[in-house]
């Protein structure tokens, strides 16, 4: 990702070394990387999506994690079906390009005020860096949220319970169909019924 922030320019040398009435200049300067700030956007282009979805799909087996769907003027995005943003390039020289997002990822990323509702949609403003990697973070938590509750038949565990025991962990967390397993839960809430670390009573035969 491209650094952004308000002071990506060199400050002039005069300012840097001190010289003679540098408070002016200093002034004009800051004010100049602000108009310069207000101008970037990011994403600007669908290259920047893109590299957005690689970082938030790093890992990721399930083939139906993620797909996009072109809608009027631009692209919405899913995560296992639920859309989770949507992406506007910009129509014009002056115009600007625009990522819509829910009020929860909103407030993820720092983006706040009083009036933005979890589950409204939303403009993301032009991020600094460590937005960009909130966002980043923000996502993945999404889609592992939607991935949690996919609906799946519940079974009391699975063949591989034992080496399950032994690894501490569901050894098919990434896999949807163990979504609903009984000793998944108990799991990862430290109860463990077989093996060399078992610690509670048993729950399969």
């Amino acid at each position: 990702m491209n650094q952004i922030s308000m002071f990506d320019s060199q400050m002039p040398d005069n300012i840097e070394n001190g010289n003679e009435n540098p408070n002016k200049k200093t002034d004009d300067f800051i004010d100049e990387m602000i108009a310069q700030a207000a101008e970037k956007t990011y994403p600007a282009s669908y290259e920047d999506i893109d590299e957005i979805i690689q970082e938030v799909m790093v890992g990721e087996k399930d083939k139906d994690a993620f797909s996009s769907k072109e809608i009027a003027k631009g692209q919405s995005y899913f995560f296992f079906g639920s859309k989770v943003m949507e992406f506007f390039p910009k129509a014009s020289e002056k115009g600007k390009a625009r990522l819509r997002v829910k009020g929860e990822i909103i407030k993820a990323i720092g983006q706040v005020n009083e009036s933005i509702k979890e589950d409204k949609w939303y403009t993301v403003l032009p991020m600094s860096t460590g937005q960009y990697k909130k966002l980043i973070e923000a996502l993945k938590l999404k889609k592992k949220e939607i991935f949690d509750n996919l609906t799946v038949e519940p079974i009391a565990c699975c063949s591989s319970f034992i080496e399950c025991s032994d690894a501490k962990k569901c050894l098919h967390a990434d896999d949807r169909f163990y979504n609903n397993c009984e000793y998944r839960k108990n799991l990862e809430q430290g109860r463990i019924f077989y093996g060399k670390n078992k610690n509670a009573g048993a729950l399969c035969k």
